[in-house]
């Protein structure tokens, strides 16, 4: 486990602006926090309880390791995770975190913890994964929320369908409850820094897009939900 402070420093710098909708008020009145205005330790220790809880859930309902193998048979180099500490961009940083079983593809939303109801944290602090009974229970809790808490809601836009904007440079603008996971990969280069195949790499980046809109829409029906994957290359 991390430290408190490398926690909550690498939080602070990496979770954007665009999207930060978390009313830390709110999870202190529920408990959930000892802030009412910033992020605290004991509101992360939660929310990565949900995430690894959310990651199994999603194993079970996304056709995930279908499109590991896809892209390994298409010799797709995956980025691997950096330690915590060496955490230097957004990312890295939802990659270091993820819990979802892809060596590719990691969820971008955020966890906003205070939306749940007390007793669904209770479950949370608690839970066994290794218990048949207690699984269910968590996985029902999380199928139940799970939109809820990766949905995007600002004070002054709350039951309101509005786009959220997940990177600087627009391109990837969705609906405000739609479920945004990233797709990191390496592209080739030689020792001087240069493409080794700048064809290759072109094509195969035309390849990845094909494949994620597909894969996108695939998902959105096996979770019935609205879901988009966004490809990023190794330039972060």
């Amino acid at each position: 486990m991390e430290s408190r402070d490398i926690q909550i420093e690498k939080f602070n710098e990496f979770v954007p602006e665009n999207d930060f909708d978390f009313d830390f008020k709110k999870a202190h009145s529920k408990g959930y926090s000892s802030s009412e205005e910033n992020i605290t330790l004991k509101y992360l220790n939660l929310q990565n309880k949900y995430n690894r809880a959310l990651s199994l859930f999603l194993k079970d309902e996304l056709s995930i390791e279908q499109l590991d193998n896809t892209l390994k048979n298409l010799d797709v180099i995956s980025v691997p995770k950096t330690s915590f500490t060496n955490i230097n961009s957004t990312e890295s940083y939802y990659q270091n975190i993820s819990y979802l079983s892809s060596k590719y593809m990691y969820l971008r939303n955020n966890i906003r913890l205070e939306r749940l109801k007390e007793a669904d944290v209770e479950l949370l602090k608690t839970f066994d994964l290794e218990n048949r009974t207690e699984k269910e229970k968590i996985m029902e809790m999380i199928s139940r929320t799970y939109v809820d808490v990766l949905s995007v809601e600002f004070d002054n836009q709350k039951n309101e369908n509005y786009k959220v904007v997940y990177n600087n440079n627009g391109k990837e603008t969705v609906n405000n409850r739609t479920i945004v996971f990233w797709l990191s990969y390496q592209e080739e280069f030689d020792d001087s820094g240069n493409y080794v195949d700048q064809g290759k790499e072109k094509e195969k980046r035309k390849i990845l897009q094909k494949l994620t809109t597909e894969y996108s829409l695939l998902f959105s029906q096996e979770l019935n939900c609205t879901i988009n994957i966004f490809v990023h290359d190794n330039s972060f």
